[in-house]
């Protein structure tokens, strides 16, 4: 047990907000320890090799992968099946009021909460036609989609492209830890306690309620728009445009993932508890979800050919939806990998000898939020720094006698702040793409909103700490 088993780590974080780059950092991060374990030129490249296949390989994490992938597939299939672009329509005719349009942004978040590119994505023609046909400002709009992505997905435990990997993080933080239990109920015993996600889901609901903001969101005039959307989100437009719409085409495939879920996860664990909630907590969650997005997805193409959608467009779309989570599915594999020589130099038992008595307990998750915070906003990725810090906020829980469940949570709450706000996120930078606006002054619009459900969230992780630290 050295100082070595922070170097991975560390060399990864500190990469990744010096050059706001998630993946190279991850690889030299991987790549320092590796050379530590084999200090041949030859040795570190092939140890480097060995952590990350095995960290592909494993069973339970191919698992996640397939998940991953598959899901992110089947909202690429929704996506041009014309089922969003029905449903925004049809919406859009009913909504009237600037209070009714706002609200009626929010309310399409119960048939696009699946993934948030996905969402944004689905909503952009109706937010475009509602800014024009009400003279909406844009940045209302924006801030009406942003607080319904991230923030709310998070807290969805079932049926999104994040479920998959928020439980592979708990998995590997609870591992590290040397804590055992099933991560997707640690994952769910969570959500509750995610203050952040909670603050700003409650903030833009009243926002949208009273119809009325301040700042940049609260001007009457548009941010001056951006000259031309990105390439790539211009063609999406342009291709949904000529689809047919059809609300069903949505609404079917949706329904029948949601009741195959439930119906899976209790089946998976009726037999170990007498209750439904009970057998769904004692479910092998992984495992349902994986079996019932595989039928949905056999389903949903079934029933896209029925209704006129052509084999190859569908699989084109599916390969082209589940390649857009790449990225994220490189990003899970070398965290892995990290953990896992992290861990070959006693990362947990570093971190629970240097803490253990030294931190109050109460106080741990507030500041994991708070490092999570200053992590995901200059790298702008909430999958990234949850990652990179799950492990740390596990073992940091388990070293001090802070609940675990609520480390978890500020784990999450940290790295959904800086997916919402940082201009460098994703999310941010497609709503401003879809809308038209400069990204830089919308995240600046966005940012007092987010100091204010920073500050709530900090409070009540104080309090909430004192109250259930064991």
């Amino acid at each position: 047990m050295s100082l070595l088993a922070l170097l991975p780590s560390a060399t990864a974080i500190i990469l990744a907000m010096v050059t706001r780059q998630v993946i190279p950092s991850l690889v030299l991060g991987l790549m320092t320890g590796a050379y530590v374990v084999a200090r041949t030129p030859l040795g570190g490249v092939s140890k480097t090799i060995d952590y990350a296949v095995g960290a592909a390989a494993n069973a339970e994490n191919l698992r996640i992968i397939l998940f991953i992938y598959i899901f992110s597939g089947l909202v690429g299939m929704m996506q041009i099946s014309g089922g969003v672009k029905g449903f925004s329509s049809w919406l859009g005719r009913k909504l009237r009021s600037d209070r009714a349009a706002l609200l009626g942004l929010w309310a399409t978040a119960a048939l696009t909460f699946m993934d948030c590119e996905f969402r944004i994505m689905a909503v952009g023609p109706l937010s475009k036609s509602l800014s024009e046909r009400l003279k909406l400002t844009r940045q209302r709009i924006a801030f009406a989609i942003d607080s319904s992505t991230v923030p709310l997905i998070v807290l969805i435990p079932v049926a999104t492209t994040y479920v998959g990997y928020m439980t592979s993080v708990v998995a590997r933080g609870l591992q590290t830890a040397g804590i055992t239990g099933d991560s997707y109920s640690f994952f769910v015993r969570s959500i509750p306690l995610n203050f952040f996600a909670l603050s700003i889901v409650a903030i833009g609901l009243v926002s949208a309620i009273a119809n009325r903001y301040f700042g940049l969101i609260g001007s009457r005039e548009t941010l001056s728009v951006m000259d031309q959307p990105p390439e790539h989100e211009e063609n999406i437009e342009k291709e949904m445009e000529r689809v047919e719409g059809h609300p069903f085409k949505l609404v079917v495939p949706l329904l029948v993932l949601l009741a195959l879920t439930f119906g899976l996860l209790w089946w998976n664990g009726h037999g170990k508890a007498p209750s439904f909630w009970g057998a769904l907590a004692a479910a092998d969650a992984p495992t349902a979800m994986l079996q019932a997005l595989l039928i949905s997805t056999v389903f949903t193409t079934a029933f896209y050919l029925l209704t006129g959608t052509s084999l190859s467009e569908l699989m084109f779309h599916f390969v082209e939806g589940a390649n857009e989570v790449m990225m994220a599915v490189i990003i899970l594999v070398l965290v892995w990998a990290i953990a896992a020589v992290s861990e070959d130099f006693g990362f947990s038992r570093l971190v629970s000898a240097s803490l253990a008595g030294f931190l109050p307990a109460w106080l741990v998750p507030a500041g994991i939020f708070i490092l999570g915070c200053l992590v995901s906003f200059f790298i702008g990725s909430s999958w990234g720094t949850w990652g990179l810090l799950m492990p740390f906020g596990c073992v940091l829980a388990a070293a001090s006698g802070a609940n675990v469940s609520m480390a978890i949570a500020a784990v999450f709450a940290g790295g959904t702040f800086g997916d919402y706000t940082s201009p460098l996120s994703e999310t941010t930078v497609t709503t401003a793409a879809v809308m038209n606006l400069p990204v830089v002054d919308y995240a600046k619009g966005k940012l007092t909103y987010s100091l204010i459900a920073v500050a709530s969230a900090v409070i009540l992780f104080l309090a909430f700490g004192r109250l259930l630290t064991r």
